[in-house]
């Protein structure tokens, strides 16, 4: 290394001999314009960044849709080319042909796989809702038969198709204190399988609370029924224990009616052990009591629990008419009348339809919506007792009254009071 020709000693001396070096800038100063040429170059660099992030964007962009594009025409030339087959590619020769569906073959595999995702989803619950429906048709499920004719199920004392959603049911006569009988339906936990409605009896007769619904406990009936062509017959095993007394006599046999009036039989067979008929109190031997449907009235019979019942009229009538006429008034201390005398209206029958013309609006608020729903329900029962199916009522004042829809013909009770078995 070459020697330096200055010793230290002069150095120090050519230092001293330095004019001194003064400035009048701030240290505040210095700072503030540092962190300007900080700012400056951070501002600069998220320019650039939102710069280059647009330009990454439109490239992408760029890239996707013509893509996206060339995806939906390979959908639409998959369906078309699905649908002309051979006519579509009957204009190029083979080698042509061969080129073309080695070229496009991803492309038609990818628009299948796209188009049955796309319409999977989209077809998922309108298949499960036509398989649900071809099944309750197949079943002959009512409820659902019952829901395409009337949107609502209502909520009254009787009992409707619609409310069993396939359940089965079970009409038994039940006793009050004072001896009379009364129809009750019970809806039963089971499936409507087609049971005969001896069978149903049998097996569910004594799951029937009499005592907590305030009636005399009479069932089971001491005996076994059973189902012969158009005929019931009752096997009863204690004949002195139904002919104690006349009223007993009477008792008995207006309850195997209303158990089984309408059960689609037409006669009930009472016989002893041996087959023969069986010998009830007065009667030598019981005849065959008649199920023919008869035409009468409806009423309301109030239970000391403050509850009522639907009960029908003792007299039959030849019309509707007639039977309107009598609801008007009550027939005896125990039976009540629901339609009021000033309440007229007018009638006519197409097919298994009545409509009901109220001559002058019902005025809910004047008669109140709990005198209203039994009015409703009586004519529902006396209609059906004289064979209609529906009944189509007019001028009621309301649109709707618990579930019963009156912009739409009403569906018959399929029984007079409403039970359920659980």
């Amino acid at each position: 290394m070459k020697k330096s020709i200055w010793s230290d000693e002069e150095i120090e001396n050519l230092l001293r001999k330095l004019p001194s070096i003064k400035s009048e800038t701030r240290a505040e100063d210095v700072y503030n314009s540092i962190r300007k040429r900080s700012d400056r170059t951070r501002s600069n660099q998220r320019i650039w960044a939102s710069v280059l992030a647009g330009l990454a964007t439109l490239l992408f962009l760029f890239l996707v849709i013509p893509s996206f594009f060339n995806l939906n025409e390979n959908v639409q030339l998959s369906d078309v080319s699905k649908e002309s087959g051979s006519e579509q590619y009957s204009n190029f020769t083979g080698e042509d042909r061969s080129n073309n569906q080695d070229k496009n073959a991803a492309d038609y595999e990818i628009a299948d796989s796209f188009s049955e995702n796309l319409s999977e989803k989209s077809t998922q619950s309108t298949d499960e809702a036509s398989i649900q429906m071809e099944r309750s048709i197949e079943n002959n499920d009512d409820s659902t038969y019952s829901m395409m004719q009337q949107p609502e199920v209502p909520i009254g004392k009787a009992l409707y198709a619609n409310e069993l959603n396939g359940m089965a049911n079970l009409t038994v006569g039940l006793v009050t204190k004072d001896g009379i009988v009364i129809s009750f339906t019970f809806k039963l936990p089971v499936r409507d399988e087609g049971q005969d409605a001896a069978t149903l009896y049998n097996e569910w007769a004594d799951r029937i609370d009499e005592e907590g619904m305030g009636l005399v406990s009479y069932h089971p009936m001491t005996g076994n029924f059973s189902a012969r062509g158009e005929t019931i017959f009752f096997t009863v095993e204690n004949e002195e224990l139904y002919g104690q007394s006349s009223s007993a006599e009477l008792i008995f046999q207006e309850v195997l009616k209303e158990s089984f009036m309408n059960s689609g039989y037409e006669k009930i067979n009472v016989i002893n052990r041996d087959g023969l008929p069986a010998e009830i109190g007065s009667f030598e031997e019981m005849k065959p009591i008649e199920l023919s449907l008869e035409s009468k009235g409806y009423y309301i019979m109030k239970m000391e629990s403050g509850k009522y019942h639907y009960v029908p009229s003792h007299q039959s009538f030849l019309t509707f008419d007639a039977a309107f006429e009598a609801m008007r008034e009550s027939p005896n201390d125990r039976y009540s009348a629901v339609i009021p005398k000033d309440v007229t209206a007018s009638f006519e029958e197409s097919g298994d339809l009545l409509n009901i013309s109220f001559d002058q609006e019902l005025i809910p608020e004047s008669m109140g919506e709990k005198d209203l729903l039994p009015l409703i329900e009586v004519l529902l029962l006396t209609a059906k007792s004289f064979g209609y199916k529906e009944v189509k009522f007019e001028n009621v004042g309301l649109d709707s009254l618990d579930g019963f829809l009156f912009t739409h013909p009403i569906a018959v009770p399929i029984g007079i009071n409403k039970g359920i078995i659980e």
